[in-house]
């Protein structure tokens, strides 16, 4: 027992109390006798803290010695950020959720590493560091870069100065075909009408003799020639206009995505060299074809030729094939003479492109020899 009035201590011994004298009160509080707040201070910070981020105290009593609801009734002042939490005959203050610190004095932001790619904007990302997060930067006109929303209308300074515009085309459409118009430097325009109208499109790469599935795959000024002489071509090149695709062995320009063609253009084929189908002659009017593209015959009527044909197949030489197509570039599917079927050879235009390779197991001539010259085969 301990009375504040005179500093005596007494204590009990079994069934009897002993008085043991007077002791400092600050002795008495260093061991731990008396009451008030019922945490310390941390030694480093100075500050009290409860368990997990919060300060502890002890509630009031009420009349009767009933422990009051300090929380309920307005008297607890907790920092901001932070929730009076009753705990039996104490209370809490707790900081909010994403804020830390002791709850009565202050509850700082809780800071987070920005983790791109999380769905959250942080503070410290922006539409340029993270758009996954934050979202595509707006266009921004003069920044060098022609953006999808931009246009040679709405901002030259990117996009290129709009070229004069078209006559005659079909309302609603943007552009003509040929002679090209309507777009702006760095786009062409591909066919949505069978008349030739359309609308631009970012140029496309692939230059005469490549090959394509569409139009936008060509660059300015070429289509893409699907079908020509009942063959299946899928190769950029000249369009030029009906009247002299005679001049050139056209095949058609079509509208992509449809079984659609546009009347009165064509796309010119690309005459090549079966035996050298990327590197013809110097000197001659034989083009190259692009990589993966084979040079294949194609006939109409008494008129026959070599021109570009994409894809090239993939069946090696001496395997079994039943058409051109299936052979690599290089290659063409030759019968077998007294049997079904066939096998891919390679192509050659004279002896010296037959050095090296096998002779052809169903070959009746000298073996290892081009069996024609031009466009014949090894043996």
């Amino acid at each position: 027992m301990f009375d504040p009035g005179n500093s005596n201590v007494i204590v009990q011994r079994g069934p009897h109390w002993v008085w043991i004298g007077m002791l400092p009160f600050l002795l008495l509080q260093a061991l731990g006798v008396g009451c008030g707040n019922s945490s310390s201070p941390d030694p480093r910070t100075g500050v009290s803290m409860g368990g997990g981020g919060a300060t502890t105290n002890s509630a009031g009593a009420g009349d009767g010695g009933a422990p009051v609801d300090d929380c309920s009734n307005g008297s607890v002042t907790c920092a901001p950020h932070a929730t009076c939490v009753p705990a039996g005959t104490q209370y809490e203050c707790v900081c909010n959720d994403g804020f830390v610190g002791d709850g009565s004095v202050q509850c700082s932001v809780l800071t987070q590493l920005a983790v791109c790619g999380d769905k959250t904007c942080q503070a410290s990302e922006s539409c340029s560091t993270c758009p996954a997060d934050c979202g595509a930067c707006p266009a921004v006109c003069g920044d060098g870069t022609c953006q999808a929303s931009e246009s040679c209308k709405t901002c030259s300074a990117d996009c290129g100065a709009c070229m004069p515009s078209c006559a005659g085309i079909d309302p609603g459409t943007e552009c003509a075909v040929f002679p090209s118009c309507g777009c702006a430097v760095g786009s062409m325009c591909v066919p949505t009408t069978t008349s030739g109208s359309g609308h631009c499109v970012p140029a496309g790469t692939a230059h005469e003799g490549d090959g394509c599935m569409t139009n936008s795959d060509c660059a300015p000024g070429l289509g893409c020639n699907t079908t020509m002489w009942g063959q299946t071509i899928h190769v950029c090149g000249q369009i030029v206009a009906a009247a002299v695709m005679s001049t050139c062995n056209a095949g058609t320009l079509g509208i992509d995505g449809t079984a659609n063609e546009v009347s009165g253009l064509a796309v010119c084929g690309v005459d090549c060299d079966p035996a050298h189908p990327q590197s013809p002659p110097a000197g001659g009017y034989l083009e190259p074809c692009g990589p993966g593209v084979a040079c294949r015959s194609a006939s109409i009527g008494d008129i026959e030729g070599d021109f570009c044909m994409y894809p090239a197949g993939t069946t090696a030489l001496g395997g079994a094939c039943t058409k051109d197509s299936d052979c690599l570039v290089a290659a063409e599917c030759v019968a077998n003479q007294g049997s079904s079927g066939g096998a891919c050879r390679k192509a050659c235009g004279s002896n010296a492109d037959c050095t090296g390779q096998p002779a052809f197991a169903h070959a009746t001539g000298t073996p290892s020899t081009c069996s024609g010259d031009p466009d014949g085969f090894c043996w």
